[in-house]
């Protein structure tokens, strides 16, 4: 029990330590890798959503019976989102992981207008972002947080350290901790 504090105690504050978007960074899908000097590095993967992606997430029911593991920690910083903006931000994050290998150290983000989703590889190797999973996970986010309030989903396990989330764009996310 005192393991589970501790890890949510180190997973929140490597969240809060996260990067920035950019001002005036178009819409689109990014990759950021962390330079020498620990330098945020932004490298644009694809454009906005697609319409026939905007469709897949608007008509996506709501998560039945997802089972949830004890590792599971999700958090909902209480503040709404545009709900046209998140769902572009993560239509077209789900187009990008469809599937796509995400390296250790590596992030993938998805902006769009005030909304950012988002998927962190905060693990030792590298592991997949796959489109359903990014659907399920939003779907418990909408579950634990409400629809269209901002959140995030982190798992820890030997095998994989993750996060999935929707924030506002100006927020600080997918944190490396010190």
């Amino acid at each position: 029990m005192h393991f589970l504090k501790f890890v949510t105690l180190f997973t929140s504050a490597a969240a809060a330590t996260g990067f920035t978007v950019p001002e005036d960074q178009e819409d689109g899908v990014y990759a950021v890798v962390y330079d020498n000097n620990g330098e945020a590095v932004f490298n644009l993967l694809r454009g906005p959503a697609t319409e026939k992606e905007l469709a897949e997430i608007k008509s996506r029911s709501p998560a039945q019976s997802l089972n949830e593991r004890d590792i599971d920690q999700y958090n909902c910083p209480g503040y709404s989102l545009d709900s046209g903006n998140t769902d572009a931000a993560v239509a077209a994050l789900k187009g990008q992981c469809n599937p796509g290998a995400v390296g250790s150290g590596y992030d993938f983000y998805s902006i769009s207008g005030s909304t950012v989703a988002y998927f962190c590889n905060f693990g030792s190797s590298a592991t997949n972002c796959l489109a359903n999973e990014l659907g399920d996970q939003y779907a418990r986010i909408t579950d634990h947080c409400g629809r269209y309030n901002a959140g995030w989903w982190t798992r820890q396990d030997p095998g994989r350290w993750i996060s999935i989330g929707y924030e506002g764009s100006g927020s600080r996310f997918c944190g490396r901790g010190a």
